[in-house]
């Protein structure tokens, strides 16, 4: 996360859209699966991610 702090700073500075997702793509980019699990369980949050297709409730993405 260290390394990416500068493009986190464009995401949250972004003036539209466009730009926004184009520095979050990039700095989500840096985030490795298995240290967020670590960082979850040093915080006490849930360290099972969604399956794939499923947010955080545990409900499809497909579902209407």
């Amino acid at each position: 996360m260290g390394d990416a702090r500068e493009v986190w700073r464009g995401a949250s500075t972004a003036r539209d859209v466009d730009t926004y997702f184009a520095h979050y793509d990039k700095a989500y980019g840096s985030v490795e699966g298995p240290a967020t699990v670590t960082a979850g369980k040093a915080l006490a949050l849930a360290a099972t991610p969604p399956a794939s297709g499923e947010d955080e409730r545990g409900t499809s993405e497909a579902q209407v």
